[in-house]
């Protein structure tokens, strides 16, 4: 089995685990999805995967399903700090980042928002902080790996596309949230939530697809192995 496709796999199921939740929500209590703390005041079409969670069966669900790809994102995460430590990078920082950005994610979606909205809106902050974070350290990283070949340097060009379009729909998704909890404007909520589905499809989910998936010796290797074909090492390293 190889890293390009478990990972394509893992993403597919989050994705498509994320959209089955939210429709299965529309059918089961669409007034329970698109209920906040406004009330009555406020028309929403559409409610956030938190919203979601509280729905039975659909919590279960997506808990069940954020369970069974937190230990797989983690095992790739790990993955791709031995690749880079092949090439003389030392990335253990964010391999910890990585680390507490799925513990965090893990946490959002066992921690009930009805019942700890503090506590989970707190996670959820802690764990848009660390995807920020590690996102950072990765094109840095990817920055200096881009000297080693084109490879690299088309890969460090598609992640950076990634994360700056994937940090636009966050910063929009927190600006309707802004909106939604200051003035209680309609839809502001459900275009939250729309902008937030986005963010962690494409700016969360696919920017940790297209650390493996772009370069092809880690794409193409296989569990627990080196990859094949390895980069050459910088000159400051074989020296």
């Amino acid at each position: 089995m190889r890293l390009g496709w478990l990972i394509w796999r893992v993403a597919g199921v989050i994705s498509l685990g994320l959209v089955m939740c939210l429709v299965l929500s529309l059918y089961i209590d669409p007034y329970e999805l698109v209920t906040t703390s406004c009330g009555y005041r406020t028309a929403n079409f559409m409610g956030t995967i938190s919203s979601a969670n509280n729905i039975f069966p659909i919590g279960l669900v997506w808990q069940l399903i954020i369970v069974m790809t937190s230990s797989v994102r983690l095992f790739l995460g790990l993955c791709h700090f031995r690749f880079l430590s092949r090439l003389q990078f030392d990335d253990s920082f964010g391999c910890v980042i990585y680390c507490a950005e799925n513990l965090a994610l893990l946490g959002v979606a066992v921690v009930p928002s009805r019942e700890y909205h503090t506590v989970h809106c707190a996670l959820f902050l802690f764990f848009v902080l660390c995807a920020l974070l590690h996102q950072g350290l990765k094109l840095y990283v990817f920055s200096h790996c881009a000297k080693l070949s084109n490879q690299m340097m088309s890969a460090y060009d598609g992640l950076r596309r990634v994360f700056i379009l994937g940090n636009l729909m966050l910063i929009t998704s927190l600006s309707f949230a802004a909106a939604h909890g200051l003035g209680c404007y309609n839809y502001t909520y459900s275009l939250f939530a729309v902008f937030e589905y986005m963010y962690v499809i494409y700016g969360n989910v696919y920017f940790h697809v297209s650390c493996i998936a772009s370069v092809p010796q880690l794409k193409s290797s296989r569990l627990l192995s080196a990859p094949r074909d390895p980069l050459p090492l910088p000159a400051a390293a074989r020296s």
